[in-house]
């Protein structure tokens, strides 16, 4: 391999690296991404805490999605939801 071409591989991987996703994205994200381990103050999309519903809240996506909806939240952060839904699925059903 050329001193050229390993110079260019090398840019690419940094370039990579610099630009790697975080595993829990902040509602700046355009695509929907697992919540981890968040710090607090960190605000989630619906969709990010949907698609970590079975990892986070121990129940189906569907809860999370409804709770949040009748609690009229888009956003918020991962405490907030699990207080939601924890009191959402405390509720009696009529």
């Amino acid at each position: 391999m050329s001193e050229n071409n390993k110079a260019k591989e090398k840019t690419i991987k940094t370039a990579q690296s610099d630009t790697a996703q975080p595993d829990a994205m902040p509602i700046t994200s355009s695509k929907a991404a697992p919540v981890a381990k968040a710090s607090p103050g960190v605000v989630y999309d619906v969709a990010s805490l949907v698609a970590a519903a079975r990892s986070q809240f121990k129940c189906a996506p569907e809860l999370v999605a409804t709770a949040l909806r009748l609690a009229c939240k888009e956003t918020c952060t991962l405490e907030e939801a699990k207080d939601i839904v924890a009191k959402f699925k405390e509720r009696k059903v009529k």
